[in-house]
């Protein structure tokens, strides 16, 4: 049914899953900029040379809040909702032997913490804090598939510092990736792949405090069952690195992290010049962190 539809409305068919973002969320959340999850199967992998666009709904849910040593705290819930419109250029120009990818994603989002108080709230779908990648280098050979990144979190969405209800987080982030996708067979049916952000925090806006670093790693194993499908297990970590800084921080509170576990289905579409992807995560091991479920639901083609 899906390949009967006309090639320009495909994308909107993940973007029709913002009509879902009807609820409110009241729980603590602390976290950077890099939304985990983001990068399954194969995820140093990039599209084929020339523009590309991919549409990605992140929904998650949690009603579990843990504390600094693991333990169940407070009451309430959470339903946050994003909408990620991202265009990549893989451009012919060659640097250090490898191609320079450019990136850029505009999110819509229904809700982000507040820097004090840590509480979340929904107000609307609104334009998020816009990421740019201008520097990602791309090298591919038989078994290895290796990207390298410089990236920034521009502060963008809507924030004032007494207010729950935000779209953006009040701070810039830059960001570092480094990737990996490996291939044990020159069939490149079996594949293993990790993908590790690390965000360097910008002051929030009004007030004296400065968010602590964090590290984000997505990964993945998985087989390519023939032509069409791809599929196979996913799993993310964040962990907060360093303390936060300034008279607002709350360093005393400790670290926050969190881990998942969950599983990924991809389905090539080659009359898109793209594909259709779904996963979703189970969270566990979380501390001063939400402990909850993430479903990821993604299209992207190629112009």
């Amino acid at each position: 049914m899906l390949s009967s539809l006309p090639r320009a409305t495909r994308p909107a068919l993940a973007a029709a899953v913002l009509l879902l973002a009807t609820g409110s969320a009241h729980a603590q959340l602390r976290t950077g900029h890099a939304t985990p999850g983001m990068f399954g199967l194969e995820s140093a992998k990039v599209p084929p040379l020339g523009l590309s666009y991919e549409n990605a709904t992140v929904f998650y849910a949690a009603s579990t809040m843990r504390d600094r040593d693991g333990n169940s705290v407070g009451a309430g819930s959470i339903r946050a909702l994003a909408n990620h419109n991202t265009l990549t250029y893989v451009t012919p120009w060659m640097l250090l032997g490898g191609n320079l990818v450019l990136r850029a994603d505009v999110p819509i989002v229904n809700a982000a913490p507040h820097p004090f108080t840590t509480d979340l709230a929904s107000a609307g779908l609104r334009l998020g804090d816009v990421y740019l990648q201008p520097v990602c280098m791309y090298w591919e050979s038989t078994n290895h598939l290796v990207t390298f990144g410089y990236g920034l979190y521009l502060d963008t969405g809507d924030f004032e510092y007494a207010s729950r209800k935000n779209a953006g987080k009040g701070f810039s982030t830059q960001e570092v990736s480094l990737g990996l996708t490996y291939y044990p067979s020159q069939r490149r049916d079996w594949h293993w792949s990790a993908l590790a952000r690390y965000e360097m925090h910008g002051s929030i806006d009004g007030a004296d405090l400065t968010p602590g670093d964090d590290v984000v790693v997505d990964w993945g194993v998985g087989k390519h069952l023939n032509e069409r499908w791809n599929a196979g297990l996913v799993g993310y970590g964040v962990w907060e690195t360093s303390f936060e800084g300034g008279a607002d921080g709350n360093g005393d509170v400790g670290f926050y992290g969190t881990a998942a576990f969950g599983a990924e289905v991809r389905r090539a579409m080659p009359s898109w010049g793209g594909d259709l992807v779904m996963r979703g995560y189970y969270e566990f091991n979380s501390y001063n962190h939400p402990e909850g479920q993430m479903l990821y639901l993604g299209l992207n083609v190629r112009f």
